[in-house]
């Protein structure tokens, strides 16, 4: 009989550990989510926010009216003396890179397609570097990291270089600092990698001694680095309630060709503060320094048709509770049967 009572009271422990851990896992990454139909992505872009919420939206309804594609994403703002610019992913049979203009970053007027490969092409950052203008986006669909170089800026672009060979990385964002060059990318399990070079043309990048650095969720970058609040910080995506739930950060604290810290910072957009076209969720932000200290920044985000549906979040929200726990005791693989 006290074998009998010993075990009940071993399964009651048993059962009430297991509800908790589920408990806890559903307050992370719920099992259920609700979502709008039909989701398709907008831009919004503003002047000196401290949370980053748009002052102007270009809808997904003005892209359909005044191009052929289906929604804008992912965007980039690049500015010359007399110009802003504002480059995109423009979703058409897939991603391609299209650019807006404007002389007061109010006012844009859509430009056409720049870049269009036989794969899909996205994250269009825009920089200048050693007198030339340089586009790396994303091309995981070359399963290659390729540079773009502005042969007749803005309108005529060639492949400058591939950086690495061989790998497939969504939304490569690149950091240049103390004379080195850092790329951030995921590859297709979720993994967050670091690469480096001493070079941006013509010597390719290494993987840090540092990565891998983490898997699951916030480990997709949301845009480049830079400075927030007197701190260094890479945007990564939050898919706590699906993909692109919100962009969070983390801290870039130390970063050198032989070491590499991050720790998680804070959250960049959060989507129940955006406008309406962009409630549905945020995946991107890009931040510019303009005139007077002016912080200049364009993010986007997603909205849908007023058919709501409940998904079932249960393996993905496992998923990320166990990769996070593994993340932050060093074990960066995924696990295959989670995979599937």
């Amino acid at each position: 009989m006290k074998f009998i009572s010993f075990m009940k009271k071993l399964i009651l422990v048993f059962l009430v550990v297991i509800a908790a851990i589920l408990f806890i896992c559903h307050l992370r990454y719920p099992f259920v989510w609700k979502h709008k139909g039909n989701q398709v992505w907008s831009v919004g872009y503003g002047v000196d926010s401290k949370d980053f919420i748009p002052s102007k939206v270009i809808s997904y309804t003005n892209v359909k009216d005044s191009t052929d594609g289906h929604f804008i994403a992912d965007p980039f703002l690049f500015k010359t003396d007399t110009m802003y610019y504002l480059f995109v992913e423009i979703m058409r049979e897939n991603g391609d890179i299209a650019f807006y203009q404007s002389r007061d970053f109010n006012n844009w007027s859509y430009k056409g397609v720049i870049i269009d490969e036989k794969f899909h092409i996205s994250f269009p950052h825009v920089f200048n570097f050693d007198g030339k203008t340089l586009m790396i986006p994303e091309t995981q669909g070359a399963d290659n990291v390729i540079m773009y170089e502005a042969k007749s800026f803005p309108f005529q672009w060639e492949v400058s270089d591939t950086l690495i060979h061989g790998k497939s990385l969504a939304d490569p964002a690149l950091l240049q600092i103390n004379g080195g060059f850092y790329l951030f990318g995921t590859d297709q399990n979720s993994i967050l990698h670091c690469y480096y070079s001493d070079s941006l043309f013509n010597k390719g990048f290494m993987e840090h001694k540092k990565s891998p650095l983490g898997i699951g969720n916030r480990m997709r970058c949301a845009g480049i680095p830079f400075v927030h609040k007197q701190q260094l910080v890479l945007p990564v995506q939050d898919r706590s309630y699906g993909y692109g739930s919100n962009v969070d950060s983390y801290v870039i604290d130390s970063i050198s060709p032989d070491y590499l810290k991050l720790s998680l910072g804070d959250r960049l957009v959060d989507r129940n503060k955006m406008v309406d076209l962009l409630q549905g969720g945020v995946h991107h932000l890009n931040v510019l320094y303009g005139n007077n200290d002016k912080v200049l920044f364009a993010v986007d985000g997603r909205a849908g048709t007023n058919t709501e549906y409940t998904r079932l979040n249960v393996i993905p929200s496992l998923k990320d509770n166990l990769y996070d726990l593994m993340t932050v005791l060093g074990i960066i693989k995924p696990i295959n049967f989670l995979e599937k």
